[in-house]
């Protein structure tokens, strides 16, 4: 439920238009510019990699959804865990996860049998990746998996589902995380109901943390949920040792970290629920820039 979910392509950049398929959630397109390569639903892009290089992030969102991770309970990376991650895009923080972490088992749940075609046909994804076409929040109410981490990166052209936005919907999740597991939710900052946003996410998890890049304002923000995490300054520490042990791409994270905030110094605000996230989808449209 959110104006956008990552930046452009350059501007001015030229577009070669690989292939494009109409579905019943929008125009679905493969574009190449400027040595990358980016799946858009409609006019709004949802993922790139950079052709030369697929660890050089092509969004920020990608690169603090990185971060994110390293907050999973301490030594989870040397073990086998499962991760699911709702919404595919081009792939390309599944395919980091599964390169990165060979003992983990990867879950994608993608609505949009377009998406899915053209991801797996142009962009590089790892085969022990498995991409299952369900709606996310379905997939969930199905499933008798357990998951140590749930990513939540679901987007329309303009906006997560209102579905996926509920305390209900958050219930739910959670409902299908082990014990001590961890959430992360990509958003998009400075929109109406943001302090709504963050209420229904302290309704459902005991602690949440959340990060963006300060040089980019609005951004994504990257949501750190669960009932078991770290103070807020442990965290920073750990993330950023594991980041330089681990020698994740990207830029020191000391900027981000330092601009890292707890959910509870949010204002105070109604939760949004199943009965109420469609007036706020009529009030407030779908385009909330």
């Amino acid at each position: 439920m959110l104006a956008t979910c990552a930046s452009q392509s350059p501007a001015g950049a030229a577009k070669k238009i690989l292939e494009s398929e109409n579905s019943r959630y929008g125009l679905v397109s493969v574009h190449d510019a400027d040595g990358k390569r980016y799946i858009s639903i409609g006019a709004q892009e949802q993922s790139g990699v950079n052709l030369a290089n697929k660890r050089e992030w092509v969004y920020t969102y990608m690169y603090l959804l990185s971060l994110g991770i390293l907050a999973a309970e301490p030594g989870i990376a040397d073990r086998p865990a499962r991760v699911l991650i709702i919404g595919l895009g081009g792939g390309s923080f599944s395919d980091f996860l599964a390169e990165v972490y060979p003992q983990w088992s990867i879950d994608v749940v993608e609505i949009n049998p377009a998406v899915i075609r053209l991801a797996k046909k142009y962009f590089p994804i790892d085969k022990r990746v498995n991409i299952i076409e369900a709606d996310g929040r379905a997939f969930l109410a199905k499933t008798k998996n357990k998951y140590d981490v749930i990513l939540m990166d679901a987007f329309g052209e303009h906006y997560i589902p209102p579905e996926l936005y509920t305390v209900e919907y958050f219930t739910l999740l959670k409902s299908r995380l082990v014990g001590g597991g961890l959430t992360l939710m990509n958003t998009w900052e400075g929109n109406p109901v943001e302090a709504q946003e963050i209420a229904t996410l302290r309704s459902v998890f005991a602690q949440g943390y959340w990060i963006h890049h300060p040089d980019e304002t609005p951004g994504n923000r990257i949501y750190i949920l669960g009932d078991k995490l770290a103070a807020i300054e442990t965290l920073r520490k750990s993330i950023s040792d594991d980041f330089s042990r681990r020698g994740f791409p990207g830029a020191s994270p000391g900027k981000v970290l330092a601009a890292m905030r707890d959910t509870a110094s949010a204002p105070k605000a109604a939760p949004i629920t199943d009965r109420s996230v469609r007036a706020l989808f009529r009030k407030y449209g779908k385009n909330w820039d």
